[in-house]
């Protein structure tokens, strides 16, 4: 247990750490969380400002791997900050 609070107490952290860096703090706080579910995505980001991680396949890869992916997602909530739509459009791309 003390490991997996561990690992959220450290998501939380980079996200902040991000949010500051990319974004200028202009995000909103995101309930970040890991699902034992998923199928084939990394991890997915949604309007209700939730990011969820594929556990599984985080405890497989790099810290730096996971940050990417964590980007990736936070550029889906910049969208849907902006009143946008999800995706990966010309708004997804440009601000990655």
């Amino acid at each position: 247990m003390d490991d997996l609070q561990t690992a959220i107490r450290n998501f939380y952290i980079c996200y902040d750490l991000l949010n500051r860096l990319c974004w200028g703090g202009r995000l909103p706080l995101c309930l970040l969380g890991f699902s034992k579910r998923m199928r084939r995505a990394w991890a997915t980001a949604g309007v209700d400002c939730k990011i969820r991680f594929n556990a599984p396949m985080c405890a497989r890869t790099s810290d730096v791997h996971i940050l990417m992916i964590m980007a990736h997602e936070m550029t889906h909530i910049w969208q849907f900050s902006q009143g946008r739509c999800g995706g990966h459009g010309k708004d997804f791309y440009g601000e990655m």
